[in-house]
């Protein structure tokens, strides 16, 4: 045998990729960035620990910035108040982040006196859509059996 040790990134030659054989060309796919948004809410969404009386309390990190904002306003800190007045107008302009409201119009006919369930009805048989092929030839052959 000659001279070659094998060990940590020395395969013994017989089970070496064949030359010109790539297994993997392309290697491992790059990892899509996260955005700065979806990085801050899920730091604030995180639990801390913290101390208030002498009791350690859990709560989100979201929750303890607006505390200490409030706290600080109420001592007296003019950003801290201002900061919080911008913070209160926006959420009375564009409400919460997370609510959204969607208003559909015209969506199903309303008729006098009809119940959600009896639109429920009409809708599916209204719309009722076609059987895909695979199952309308298995339908077909048994219907030629039957025969």
């Amino acid at each position: 045998m000659s001279g070659y040790k094998i060990g940590y990134g020395k395969p013994p030659k017989g089970s070496r990729f064949r030359a010109g054989n790539n297994a993997n060309p392309k290697g491992r796919p790059k990892r899509k960035p996260l955005a700065p948004a979806k990085i801050m809410q899920d730091f604030q969404g995180q639990l801390s620990r913290y101390t208030e009386s002498g009791r350690t309390k859990t709560a989100r990190r979201q929750d303890l910035m607006i505390k200490k904002v409030v706290n600080d306003a109420v001592k007296g800190d003019l950003k801290s108040a201002e900061m919080l007045l911008t913070l209160w107008q926006h959420l009375i302009k564009y409400g919460d982040a997370g609510t959204r409201t969607f208003r559909i119009r015209n969506w199903l006919p309303d008729r006098p006196g009809q119940t959600a369930e009896q639109k429920t009805q009409g809708s599916a048989i209204d719309g009722a859509a076609d059987p895909p092929e695979w199952w309308r030839k298995a339908d077909d052959d048994s219907e030629q059996d039957g025969s």
